[in-house]
């Protein structure tokens, strides 16, 4: 079974892309919702960041209080520092578990299972994929999704944007890529190439 990374920055249309690419039997798994069904109560990820941050990030329920936990992360003077702290204890939480379900759908004879990862080259996950697959879409259209689907300021949006990757990293580093600047029909269009060219 081949491995796909799927990256690409904030609003670029991976979440589309993944949903198309499904239509073709390539089933995906998105590395944000497995990282939050681990914040739940008592999983080991949960008791490694209380660990880490404090218990002062659990709610009531024992579940991470995410926003409390973004508080802590997020802001203040050494911030990067316990970005990267964070990023090192979640994601070797969420590799494991994209790694099980991989196993099952290698083991239902899937030719092909996508990894939806927005962090995929940091995570190190990149080495463990067949195909590096990056979504690159203008920051304009970026910029509207973002603010369109999460309801944050502009300038939220625009800090999001700087901490991540540059476009050019992804052009370089990807095996393959998909422009996503126009309609949806184009989109699925690029995804089919793509099938045809990496998977057939």
């Amino acid at each position: 079974m081949k491995v796909i990374g799927l990256t690409g920055q904030s609003g670029a249309g991976k979440g589309t892309v993944a949903s198309i690419l499904a239509k073709h039997d390539i089933p995906h798994i998105d590395c944000d919702k497995v990282y939050h069904s681990l914040l739940v109560s008592d999983t080991d990820c949960t008791k490694a960041l209380a660990k880490t941050f404090g218990p002062e990030i659990l709610a009531e329920n024992g579940s991470v209080d995410r926003k409390k936990l973004g508080a802590i992360v997020f802001t203040g003077e050494g911030h990067e520092k316990r970005l990267d702290t964070l990023n090192k204890i979640t994601h070797k939480y969420v590799l494991d578990e994209c790694r099980k379900k991989l196993r099952v759908y290698a083991d239902e004879g899937k030719k092909a299972a996508v990894v939806d990862a927005p962090t995929l080259f940091e995570s190190g996950f990149d080495k463990e994929c067949d195909i590096l697959l990056a979504v690159i879409t203008p920051e304009e259209i970026r910029l509207n999704r973002i603010l369109k689907r999460d309801g944050i300021s502009r300038d939220k949006a625009k800090e999001r944007f700087a901490a991540q990757l540059s476009e050019e990293y992804f052009r370089k580093h990807a095996d393959h890529i998909i422009e996503n600047s126009s309609d949806t029909d184009a989109l699925a269009s690029e995804v089919q190439k793509f099938i045809r060219e990496k998977l057939s």
